[in-house]
Formats: structure tokens, C-alpha cells, sequence
């Protein structure tokens, strides 16, 4: 894995070669990368999607159908559901989905 650094900082998950991060290279709101166990270095991590306005991406879960993405918006903590291969929705808050954007 990637060795820590200052101003670095990053959660993975691991599901069989695949990696998937929330880290804090290019902004301290987090953006979504994934990587391979082969290759885990920065120099290999592949954006995903960077935060909407307004959320801060705080952690990664990889399932064998999809990932979930921890995060916090308008002061409340959110989950995003991304199907595995893609980008996708639906944003979802407890108790209730966000409101369209």
C-alpha cells in the first residue's frame, strides 16, 4: 500500500484484487480512487468521482455486487451505493434519500 505522508490520508477496502480508497491527495474532502493489489502506489490510483459540493467522502466498503461509500453532507452522515464497474446512484441518508441535486 501506498506509505503514509503528511496531508495523506486514506481508507481501502480489499475484495480479491481490487482496491478501492477514499484519500486526501488533491483535496481534504476525499475523492474515491480504486487500485489493484498488484499495483496498490498512488501512482496507480484511478478516480472514481471526486466529493459533490457540499460532502466530504469519509470511507469505503467493496461488496461482490456493489460499493458503499461513507460520507457526510449537509451535517448529516450519508451512504452512496456504486454498482462494482461503474459509477451510479442513489445517494441515501437515514432515515430518508437526499433530495435530488
Amino acid at each position: 500500500m501506498q506509505p503514509r505522508r503528511d496531508r495523506l490520508e486514506y481508507d481501502v477496502d480489499v475484495a480479491g484484487e481490487d482496491l478501492l480508497l477514499v484519500h486526501t491527495l488533491n483535496t481534504p474532502e476525499g475523492e474515491l480512487a480504486t487500485a489493484t493489489v498488484d499495483a496498490p502506489g498512488l501512482e496507480h490510483w484511478r478516480q472514481v468521482t471526486p466529493p459533490a459540493d457540499g460532502e466530504r467522502l469519509l470511507g469505503c466498503e467493496l461488496f461482490e455486487h456493489f460499493a458503499l461509500v461513507t460520507l457526510r453532507r449537509d451535517g448529516l452522515t450519508g451512504l452512496r451505493l456504486l454498482p462494482r464497474g461503474g459509477q451510479g446512484e442513489p445517494a441515501m441518508r437515514w432515515p430518508r434519500l437526499l433530495p435530488p441535486d
